[in-house]
């Protein structure tokens, strides 16, 4: 059973996070051929991006980058989120954007309950897969991930 934790308790942004997860998990089951199975989630729901590091680093994941805009952690079955604005700038994720953010999150999570805990590589390369991003072709990956990373 999911529970919520929503930090701005007028918020209603639950509703979208559940009306997705609701709408897509059955995609997710399918491609691993697995039948459906409950799910387990804590979902957290910050007020901004900001909130929602400062938020994982009081609950202990203080090695998550400032940069992150969602996260699945495993250690406690959560699903992490903040609620993006109703009027973002350029540079701020927009409440459609973010939709496929939670979706890939989603993924992860479902990921998990399957599987237990597996390499981030598969992880992410999964992920990635069924949200969309390689859809976009090499090129586009080539600049918005690979050119402008570092390789360790």
């Amino acid at each position: 059973m999911m529970k919520y934790f929503i930090q701005n308790k007028k918020s209603t942004y639950e509703n979208t996070i559940d009306e997705i997860i609701q709408n897509r998990k059955k995609e997710i089951f399918a491609f691993f051929n697995s039948e459906e199975k409950e799910l387990p989630f804590n979902i957290y729901v910050y007020d901004s991006i900001e909130s929602l590091v400062k938020g994982l680093r009081m609950r202990g994941f203080d090695k998550d980058p400032d940069y992150m805009c969602a996260c699945l952690k495993d250690s406690d079955c959560s699903l992490n989120f903040f609620e993006p604005k109703d009027n973002p700038t350029e540079s701020e994720w927009s409440k459609e954007e973010y939709k496929n953010v939670i979706f890939h999150e989603l993924i992860h999570g479902i990921q998990l309950i399957i599987f237990g805990v597996t390499p981030e590589w598969i992880n992410e390369g999964i992920a990635k897969y069924l949200d969309g991003t390689y859809s976009k072709g090499i090129e586009w990956l080539l600049d918005n991930y690979i050119n402008n990373n570092e390789i360790p």
